[in-house]
């Protein structure tokens, strides 16, 4: 495998397990998997279908639970008339009649309802214990599925720079070989042609 192609390997892996973030050579698997809990999208898309679910509970609940209510009301009229009775130009009486009325009504209740057997409100309450239960057993599920992958990209990780280091040492190893056959075949050739020449070559 090409070295470019390693560190895109490296590179890849470790973006996909810190998100934005970067890691350290000295990050250990538990410090990468509590970052990862605060800014995984998958385990916070669970998080929050399971606050949604854990509603059903309270819920279900406050329909067995005591009902208080308070209400005010107020009722007023007022009429007034003054004058004479008639029509246009018209007047059936001589003296001014004045008439006032004035009527009010003020009105506080204050009920509290308890429900003695409710099938329905029960009936509902254990199906929202159910519902939370098995939102609690998907989360728990959504936590699990991250540390396995988080450590799963933890150690693709360690081993890609494990295989990178292995191929560069082959690499310097195998020029240090060249380098050194390079050497001798000069030396080589530097010898025959002092043998040719008739000189001694150590």
């Amino acid at each position: 495998m090409k070295r470019t192609g390693l560190l895109a390997v490296v590179a890849t892996a470790v973006l996909s397990l810190a998100g934005t973030g970067t890691t350290t050579a000295q990050e250990g698997l538990l410090e990468i998997y509590l970052r990862a809990l605060d800014s995984d999208p998958v385990l916070r898309e669970a998080e929050a279908t399971y606050l949604a679910s854990a509603e059903a509970r309270p819920q279900a609940r406050s329909a067995l639970l005591p009902n208080l209510s308070l209400g005010s009301g107020m009722n007023g009229s007022r009429t007034e008339q003054i004058g004479p009775f008639g029509f246009g130009n018209i007047n059936f009486g001589d003296e001014d009649i004045t008439t006032r009325t004035r009527s009010s009504r003020d009105s506080l209740d204050l009920s509290l309802t308890q429900p003695l057997l409710d099938f329905v409100s029960l009936r509902n309450l254990r199906q929202a214990e159910k519902t939370v239960a098995r939102a609690e057993t998907d989360f728990a599920a959504a936590r699990q599925e991250l540390l396995l992958r988080v450590a799963d990209a933890y150690f693709n990780v360690h081993a890609a720079e494990d295989t990178l280091a292995a191929e560069i040492a082959a690499r310097e190893s195998l020029y240090q070989q060249l380098q050194q056959a390079f050497l001798s075949r000069g030396r080589a050739c530097a010898c025959e042609r002092e043998h040719c020449c008739g000189n001694n070559c150590e």
